[in-house]
This record gives structure tokens, C-alpha cells and sequence, in this order.
């Protein structure tokens, strides 16, 4: 058996990009009144493309690169329903889809060079239930559920976007002040599961993949 140097640790690091930029895009909506207590709504959001004008940090040995990163906003297409059980309670449902199986490939132009990260990604679809309900008072209630299948499986999965399916959950409850104005909160779930990677170069998985939010909205 051929004896040889044991392998060298491999360092930690870690690489930030850091950018900006804005861009504009348009969308399309239509509302049917199918009953007097059932609504559809229909949305088509167009694609864009937005180029990150950004910094790479390179870490631990303290690279620092402009770079140009070009990242794509896909269009979607989402069908919703809206069904009043009676005065108080609505029941909510959406389909959605996302053309993500036209994001390939992740261009990144730096002036050492330009580097093409292979993403190979899906189209994705998302199944969401929820109801609403008002409380009898000036308080109106929100719960819900979504589902998000996975835009990429454990060969192409990389680090930088671990990506699985989704999971949400979300309560949230809004009240209307005498004036007509609206203050409400959401607290949001988000189970992004395991998102195993499994490639020539990296083999694992997160142990932890979820975080939660919370949001304030105010209408008038």
C-alpha cells in the first residue's frame, strides 16, 4: 500500500458580495366576480434582470474585487381565489408558478475574469391555503399555509443558495381604527428543509434552515 503525507486541513473562509442596483419591471391583474361570494384574481409578473454592481470580499486572505453580478427576477403567473363562507369568515386559496428553470447560470464579472456558476435550476410551484376572519369588532385575522417545490435537487445545489422546498406558515391580524385607517402585523414561518448538497466537491446538508419574520403594515 502506498504511504503518503496525510491531506492538508481544508481553511475556513468565506466570500461576501456586497451590491446594488435598481430596475423595473410591469405586471399584469385581472379580478372575477364568479358568485356574489366568490372572487378570482389572476397575475402575470414579466421577467428582469437586474445587474448587481457589488464588492466580493474574499476571506481569510482579504481579497476585495468590484465586481458586476447579474441575477435574474423571473416572471410568475398566480391564480387566487377568494370564497366567503359568510359575513365573517373567507377562505383563500393560490396556484403560483415561477419560470426558474431559466435561470442557468449565475454570470459573475470581476477584473481578474469572468466566472459562470452552473445553477440548472427548475420551475417552481406553489400551493398556499388561508382564511380570514373578523372577530366581530374592528379586528380582522389572518392565517395561512404554503407549500414550494424545490427549484433544484442535491448535484446542483450550491452553498451560497441552499434552496429546498419550502415550507410556510403565517398568522397575522390587522385593526381598523375609527378614522379608516389600518394597522396590522404578520409573523411568518419559513422551513426551507434540508437542501442536501451532494457533488463531486461538497457533500452534505443543514442542520439548520429557517428563519422568521415579522412585518408591520399600515394602510389609510
Amino acid at each position: 500500500m502506498p504511504i503518503g503525507p496525510p491531506e492538508a486541513p481544508i481553511a475556513e473562509g468565506s466570500v461576501n458580495i456586497d451590491g446594488n442596483d435598481i430596475g423595473a419591471t410591469w405586471s399584469l391583474s385581472t379580478f372575477i366576480d364568479v358568485s356574489p361570494r366568490t372572487n378570482l384574481g389572476i397575475t402575470y409578473v414579466a421577467e428582469n434582470e437586474v445587474s448587481l454592481d457589488s464588492d466580493i470580499t474574499v476571506d481569510p486572505v482579504g481579497l476585495l474585487l468590484d465586481a458586476d453580478v447579474e441575477f435574474p427576477f423571473v416572471q410568475t403567473a398566480r391564480l387566487s381565489i377568494a370564497h366567503d363562507i359568510n359575513d365573517n369568515v373567507t377562505l383563500l386559496g393560490t396556484f403560483a408558478w415561477d419560470d426558474w428553470s431559466s435561470f442557468e447560470n449565475l454570470l459573475v464579472s470581476t477584473t481578474m475574469g469572468d466566472q459562470s456558476i452552473a445553477r440548472n435550476w427548475e420551475d417552481t410551484y406553489k400551493y398556499a391555503l388561508g382564511v380570514r376572519w373578523h372577530s366581530g369588532d374592528s379586528w380582522t385575522w389572518h392565517a395561512g399555509a404554503a407549500y414550494d417545490t424545490s427549484p433544484t435537487n442535491a448535484s446542483d445545489r450550491t452553498p451560497d443558495m441552499p434552496i429546498d422546498r419550502q415550507i410556510r406558515l403565517g398568522f397575522g391580524g390587522q385593526y381598523e381604527r375609527p378614522s379608516g385607517r389600518k394597522i396590522g402585523a404578520v409573523f411568518e414561518y419559513v422551513d426551507l428543509g434540508d437542501a442536501r448538497i451532494e457533488n463531486d466537491l461538497l457533500v452534505g446538508e443543514y442542520e439548520t434552515n429557517r428563519f422568521v419574520t415579522l412585518s408591520i403594515n399600515v394602510a389609510w
